[in-house]
């Protein structure tokens, strides 16, 4: 199993939100298909066509947020990403 794979079951399984790092978060993301377009303020935003843009933003700590986490996490449950 690659590490982006990994990264995604540790996503979709839910049990380390708090402690899942902002890079890994952005990997599984840009492995979902969106592209990182540009850099405003803290925040970063990957985009892909026929989708809304996914906007994220780091804590202070490095990891990602919780709530975003979580929101990527239904949206795929769903079926759109």
């Amino acid at each position: 199993m690659s590490k982006k794979e990994k990264l995604i079951e540790k996503l979709l399984e839910g049990n380390a939100d708090e402690s899942f790092s902002f890079q890994d978060f952005a990997v599984v993301i840009q492995h979902l298909g969106y592209e990182f377009v540009r850099k405003s303020s803290s925040h970063r935003i990957f985009e892909k066509e026929g989708f809304p843009p996914i906007v994220v933003q780091p804590r202070k700590d490095g990891k990602a947020k919780a709530y975003q986490i979580k929101q990527l996490r239904d949206s795929l449950k769903k079926g759109t990403p």
